[in-house]
C-alpha cells in the first residue's frame, strides 16, 4: 500500500488516515473505518498543493519541493505538518493534519508564508480533492463543516 514512500498514519475512535508523501504532494494512502476493513480511498490520492499567487498583481505558479515532516503527540491527540518550499515565487506551504482524541474527523489545514520582499496575494483554491468508494452499492454521504472564518456562516455544517 505504502511503498517505500515514509507515511504516518492519523486516528479518532472511529477514523484512520495514512498519510504520505508522493511527488512532493501530500498523499492519502488509506482513509479507513475503525473496526471495520473498509478503505473509502481504494487508490491512493495526491492532493493538490497551491497552484497559483500574484506576487505585485503578477500570476505566478508556485515550484513546490518537499521539505519535511514534524509528527506531534499530546493528551489531545497527534498531529503531522508536511512542509514544503517553493523557490519562485519564494513561499512555504505547511500542510497540517490534526487527529483529535475520540470520535470524529481527521482535520486539515494550510499555512502559507511570504517569504518574498512583495506583496502576494492568495485566492482562495482547492486543498482536499479525494475520490471514495462505498462498499458496494452503499450510499454515502458527505458532511463537512465550513472552518473558513471564526464565525460559522448561514450553512455552517454542509451535506
Amino acid at each position: 500500500m505504502t511503498g517505500d514512500c515514509q507515511h504516518w498514519i492519523l486516528a479518532t475512535d472511529d477514523t484512520e488516515l495514512t498519510l504520505g508523501v508522493r511527488d512532493s504532494k501530500p498523499t492519502i494512502l488509506a482513509l479507513t473505518d475503525v473496526g471495520h476493513d473498509w478503505n473509502w480511498t481504494p487508490e491512493p490520492t495526491s492532493l493538490p498543493l497551491m497552484g497559483m499567487a500574484e506576487i505585485n498583481g503578477k500570476p505566478c505558479i508556485p515550484d513546490w519541493q518537499y521539505e519535511g515532516a514534524t509528527a506531534h503527540e499530546s493528551s489531545a491527540g497527534r498531529s503531522v505538518e508536511l512542509k514544503f518550499r517553493s523557490d519562485t515565487p519564494a513561499l512555504e506551504l505547511d500542510s497540517i493534519w490534526r487527529a483529535r482524541n475520540g470520535p470524529g474527523p481527521i482535520e486539515h489545514a494550510v499555512v502559507i508564508r511570504n517569504r518574498t520582499d512583495d506583496t502576494a496575494t492568495i485566492h482562495q483554491q482547492q486543498t482536499l480533492d479525494v475520490l471514495v468508494a462505498g462498499e458496494g452499492n452503499t450510499r454515502l454521504d458527505l458532511w463537512y463543516a465550513d472552518k473558513s472564518t471564526p464565525q460559522p456562516n448561514d450553512e455552517g455544517v454542509y451535506r
